[in-house]
């Protein structure tokens, strides 16, 4: 469908569709600037960068390739955004090869007075951006060259520093980070045995608390801004309610959704006799609890124990909230144990069981068909004998043979504390403990690997047989990880059998992925810059980057490689690349960057989910743009020195390619 997603998927292609054709234009221009415009010589131009630029794009498709295979709740998003860009990249390839030089072929010089002066300012641009090139690009590019491990150990060490930003926690790491909505969601349950009228009592304290913090907030901000738009309140029944509140458009208030929530809860405070009370945003996907562990052990007592001890543990943790203990709900059971008497009767323990089953709960009589329905006929007691304990001691059971003895004479009846939800995990009981993060002040993945790295070593040491496994987002998060991890490993071998068909080499392919980690530094510095963390949508931006940036790498090889063919020098045929290549390498990562920067400004709710992944792109793209320029003209001089080495010559040094360069 047409949605929020996919939309992003067009804005993003925008500025990578270009590239493509900027490079056939620019090497058409530059064969026509040298030898006159026809149609033989746009051919001829567009033809020379056909085969790079051809596998230009489909590295980009085949980086994006992974975004259709991620797994989990979190798998639509990308999944989107990725059938867009790869369909629209597929059709560029038409678009540039034939289209576009059948435009180029056919344009005629202009006689209209606007577009004159226009073009008289493009020539200006055009100048000087020659003249930088000459005189500003060129040497600093020989300087590079000349000292190339000095050039490649600077791009390294600027790589272990902005991974000492990630590590380092100044760009913190949240892969599922909250996105806001514009609804919240009260979840409310009491206490086993608390009265009716105290459940309704409570939901109505926390729906009017919200009413007490707006005007309070008017009272002490002075602004006259409504929060609430609808508030719908529930009661389910006698212990459990719910509140599901509408705000206004976040553009028509000055407040988040997030201090909202906040100043919501510090109003309610404490609710005597409450077991669960969340106020959680109700927009989003469902990823399931920040914090969330699943306890097993087939001893009950000890399982209640330990996950009391988790939950007490994790309540010393600063920025979780909404801690809840799944071992901790527990409601009055009816154990029924059957007597030797009744085994000389000939009762068993499934007839004790289903006779008292069909007592209180029903035994299908027959079947009625109404229409299209089919009505289940039930036989039981009347409610007002379900709903007393009396009634169970004080019935009869049938034996075999036909006759009625007392419930007391064969059974008996122990109440015990029973779990009131029971969950087995292959086969062992199990009980969930899970928290809120406020994603703001703490990072859950930190969290997590805390806890089990210092409280559940000592839980499974003092409860022998205790075992965990991850639940919630942490489970989510890991699925969606090992996905990405394995789909970012089959599209870089992708790329790189794309790269060895042009290159036609085993090594250089290597070169021009060189410059995808590097990309990195942009990307982690891009979040830094914008304040927004590291999240699952931004590795995402880094995967699909890793296809974007090796176009202009391949074109530049791709140059050096002809040139070296005709008998060009390989120090010569290098700067010539850089200086021939500078321009469409520049305009290519411009359009690119600012095809995005709509979407960096945007600041409506529903895009804080896709920001990340354009800041990836954006800084990443012009980052790579530097490499792609510097580095890589070191990087192909290093491949040549090993070479040399290895052919037993000497390799070029510094003084002779300064020399010579000149």
């Amino acid at each position: 469908s047409l949605n929020l997603i996919s939309i992003f998927g067009f804005i993003l292609v925008l500025g990578i569709v270009v590239d493509d054709a900027i490079i056939m234009g620019e090497s058409a221009y530059t064969e026509t600037e040298l030898n006159g415009h026809s149609i033989d010589a746009v051919v001829k131009g567009v033809y020379r960068v056909a085969t790079p630029a051809t596998f230009g794009v489909l590295t980009t498709i085949m980086a994006f390739a992974p975004t259709l295979f991620v797994q989990g709740v979190f798998g639509a998003f990308p999944e989107a955004c990725g059938w867009v860009v790869i369909l629209c990249l597929v059709f560029s390839l038409v678009e540039s090869k034939w289209i576009l030089p059948a435009h180029l072929a056919h344009s005629r010089p202009t006689r209209n007075r606007l577009l004159l002066e226009i073009d008289h300012v493009q020539e200006a641009v055009n100048r000087g951006l020659r003249n930088f090139v000459e005189n500003r690009y060129q040497p600093f590019m020989l300087k590079c060259v000349r000292n190339r491990y000095a050039t490649l150990a600077f791009f390294v060490s600027m790589l272990v520093l902005s991974s000492g930003l990630l590590l380092g926690g100044v760009v913190r790491t949240v892969l599922s980070p909250d996105i806001p909505g514009e609804f919240l969601s009260v979840e409310l349950r009491m206490s086993q045995g608390i009265p009716e009228e105290r459940t309704f009592e409570a939901i109505r304290d926390v729906a009017l608390a919200f009413n007490n913090m707006e005007d309070r907030y008017r009272r002490e901000t002075g602004r006259d801004e409504r929060l609430l738009q609808h508030m719908a309140v529930y009661g389910f029944d006698r212990i459990n309610g719910r509140i599901d509140v509408e705000l206004t458009k976040e553009e028509m208030r000055s407040i988040t959704t997030r201090d909202i929530q906040n100043l919501w809860r510090e109003e309610v405070g404490i609710i005597h006799g409450a077991e669960v009370f969340s106020i959680t945003s109700a927009d989003g996907p469902e990823f399931g609890p920040s914090v969330a562990f699943d306890l097993l052990h087939n001893d009950e007592n000890q399982l209640r124990a330990a996950a009391g001890e988790l939950e007490e543990a994790m309540r010393h943790y600063n920025g979780l909230y909404d801690i809840r203990n799944g071992a901790s709900d527990t409601s009055d059971e009816f154990h029924l144990d059957i007597l030797p008497e009744a085994e000389s009767l000939g009762l068993t323990r499934y007839d004790l069981g289903s006779q008292v089953r069909h007592a209180f709960y029903g035994a299908e009589a027959q079947r009625v068909q109404r229409g299209i329905d089919e009505i289940k006929v039930m036989v039981r007691y009347p409610r007002e004998d379900r709903e007393n304990v009396n009634t169970l001691n004080n019935m009869y059971i049938r034996t075999p043979t036909g006759d009625e003895v007392p419930f007391e004479t064969v059974a008996q009846l122990d109440v015990k504390q029973g779990l009131l939800k029971a969950t087995r995990i292959n086969y062992q009981r199990a009980a969930e403990v899970t928290a809120e993060a406020n994603k703001q002040v703490v990072e859950p993945d930190q969290v997590i690997r805390d806890i089990e790295r210092n409280v559940l070593p000592g839980l499974i040491k003092k409860y022998p047989g205790l075992s965990y496994t991850l639940s919630g987002a942490a489970d989510e998060e890991a699925k969606m990880a090992t996905s990405m991890l394995i789909g970012f490993a089959l599209s870089m071998f992708g790329i790189y059998a794309l790269l060895a068909i042009p290159t036609k080499s085993y090594l250089q392919p290597l070169i021009i992925m060189g410059v995808i980690p590097f990309g990195m530094i942009g990307a982690i510095f891009g979040h830094w810059v914008t304040g927004y963390p590291l999240s699952m949508m931004s590795i995402m931006g880094v995967i699909a980057l890793s296809g974007v940036v090796v176009n202009d790498s391949l074109i530049m090889v791709d140059f050096v490689n002809r040139a070296i063919a005709r008998g060009t020098e390989h120090y010569t045929a290098i700067v010539n690349a850089g200086m021939r290549r500078f321009r469409a390498i520049l305009l290519t990562s411009l359009t690119t960057f600012f095809g995005l920067v709509p979407m960096l400004l945007e600041e409506s709710l529903q895009a804080e989910q896709i920001i990340p992944m354009a800041i990836s792109l954006a800084f990443g793209i012009v980052f790579a743009t530097v490499i792609t320029l510097l580095l890589i003209p070191s990087l192909y001089m290093i491949l040549e020195d090993l070479r040399e080495w290895r052919e037993g010559r000497q390799p070029i040094d510094g003084a002779e390619l300064a020399t010579t360069g000149n």
